[in-house]
């Protein structure tokens, strides 16, 4: 239910566009930069530090016939934003619950510049842990919970 929340909203925003570069943060599975190709976008960069993760990001690309437009990162997520100089129009950002929520502010800060001026971010988390705090630079718009998940959506001022 969260997952298609957050996909009606990015469309209702036409922010799923064909020229859209997209980055999936603590990708997982890569479900949803996975998606956004599904939706139309561009390209898909997805960065988990985590090996097993990695693996299978590039394995549900392969499996969804996405591997051309995707870019699979092994690394930690604060060393991605430092090494890398693209601009992206989406980023979804999905920590795990137990991340230090003065850590995830750190990469929101390190994220800002690698914004288009039209970016959308999603963040997920836990909705006991509240809102994360986003640095200042961002605008945040909308913020809603889904059970035990709490979706925020921010751009860049």
């Amino acid at each position: 239910m969260a997952r298609e929340a957050v996909f009606s909203h990015l469309d209702a925003l036409d922010a799923l566009h064909a020229q859209a570069q997209v980055l999936d943060l603590f990708a997982g599975t890569g479900a949803l930069g996975l998606e956004a190709l599904s939706r139309g976008v561009k390209h898909a960069t997805l960065v988990d530090s985590a090996s097993q993760a990695v693996a299978l990001c590039k394995k549900n690309a392969s499996l969804c016939g996405f591997t051309e437009k995707t870019t699979v990162v092994g690394m930690p997520v604060a060393t991605f934003l430092t090494k890398n100089l693209q601009d992206f129009d989406i980023v979804f950002i999905d920590p795990p619950y137990d991340f230090p929520p003065h850590t995830l502010t750190d990469i929101l800060d390190q994220l800002l510049p690698r914004l288009s001026s039209e970016a959308s971010v999603v963040v997920e988390s836990a909705k006991r842990a509240g809102p994360p705090v986003f640095p200042s630079g961002f605008e945040v718009y909308r913020s809603k919970a889904y059970g035990d998940t709490l979706l925020t959506f921010a751009y860049p001022l």
